[in-house]
């Protein structure tokens, strides 16, 4: 957030405000990337990252925001005391596309951006896939850093940018890469999850709920067959499976084939 939103008073404590158990299961790791929070300040955070925003992103920006102001004001409470509320979104695919910059701050403000109405509402858009990819670590800022971070942590041939990256002692990147890691405690645990927040990343909010249920099904299933059997035919069946309802889901067959680890040809004939 101090990285984001450059103020002077930097934010140093945190409460997460919506239920998020950062080591919850279902039959593989899983991650949140929507988050509700109060700094020390009592200022209140909405930090979402979205890797292909929906033509609905900007309303829905909108609506979270204000559903955000509600919490800012007691009952009672004078309007002078009204909390400051912060959107902050990482996205990809050049989302505001009109823009240069891979950050932008809203306010809200008259048309001609002389005149604000009010401090207490702000956005930050972070565009990740805007940020100069071939500049020097040494010479960028902590936010883009923190940017190119987001980009390429689940990307498993950038490595060697992401160890540079860590390297570079961004305290923003280090925080980050050792919830990531905690996150992913055991080898095999790690592996699905880049999987999935790969897939996740690539295919937005409009594919990824059908992913997750098919994917869930798919799991579970296979791992119900493994667990029984306790052979390698568990195992396989529940490529199979996974494969089978994201196919009935409408995924592409090579995304399929790079999540189940099947061959192209078999999952056709599915």
């Amino acid at each position: 957030l101090n990285t984001v939103t450059g103020e002077e008073t930097p934010v140093r404590d945190i409460k997460i405000l919506n239920p998020i158990d950062y080591r919850k299961r279902e039959d593989s790791k899983q991650v949140e990337f929507d988050i509700i929070l109060e700094t020390d300040s009592g200022e209140l955070f909405d930090v979402e990252m979205e890797k292909q925003p929906d033509r609905y992103f900007r309303n829905r920006c909108v609506l979270y925001i204000t559903k955000l102001c509600d919490k800012s004001l007691d009952k009672g409470e004078l309007y002078d005391k009204m909390r400051r509320v912060t959107m902050v979104s990482f996205a990809g695919e050049n989302f505001l596309g009109d823009t240069e910059s891979y950050h932008t701050e809203f306010s809200i403000r008259d048309e001609t951006g002389r005149s604000e109405l009010s401090d207490r509402m702000r956005f930050h858009v972070i565009e990740i896939d805007k940020v100069d990819r071939t500049k020097p670590i040494a010479e960028m800022t902590g936010l883009e850093k923190v940017a190119l971070y987001f980009r390429y942590a689940n990307d498993p041939n950038k490595e060697e940018l992401i160890e540079k990256l860590i390297d570079s002692g961004e305290e923003a990147i280090i925080f980050a890469e050792n919830i990531f890691r905690e996150l992913t405690a055991d080898d095999i645990a790690y592996e699905k999850m880049l999987a999935r927040q790969k897939f996740l990343w690539r295919y937005g909010s409009g594919l990824s709920a059908a992913r997750e249920q098919g994917l869930k099904e798919g799991i579970e299933k296979g791992l119900e067959q493994g667990r029984s059997e306790g052979e390698a035919s568990g195992r396989a069946a529940e490529k199979l499976e996974m494969a089978k309802a994201l196919k009935a889901k409408g995924v592409d067959i090579d995304i399929i084939a790079e999540t189940s680890g099947l061959d192209a040809e078999e999952i056709e004939q599915l």
